[in-house]
């Protein structure tokens, strides 16, 4: 699927950066604009910690992957539904 190898590619390219500016202590990371969670999983495991989708639309969010380390959350009204410092990785 074309899909797929455009996600990899991204990983491969966007992971790097990420891994760069990581202090290696960040326990939760939000993956703010989710969609269907084509990164979130892996985004918990680059930091060894859990990760949040968050997402503006509920079908998205109702075909993203579940993992024990990663959960989904609706964005309503524009606001993150997470408490304010609770991350540590955007």
């Amino acid at each position: 699927m074309e899909l797929d190898s455009v996600t990899r590619y991204q990983m491969q390219v966007l992971f790097p950066i990420l891994r760069r500016h990581l202090k290696g202590d960040e326990k939760i990371l939000l993956d703010f604009g989710s969609g269907p969670g084509r990164f979130t999983p892996a985004l918990a495991e680059l930091i060894n910690g859990r990760a949040i989708g968050v997402d503006p639309v509920q079908r998205f969010l109702d075909m993203a992957p579940r993992t024990e380390r990663v959960e989904y959350r609706l964005l309503e009204n524009g606001r993150i539904p997470l408490p304010d410092n609770s991350v540590d990785v955007v």
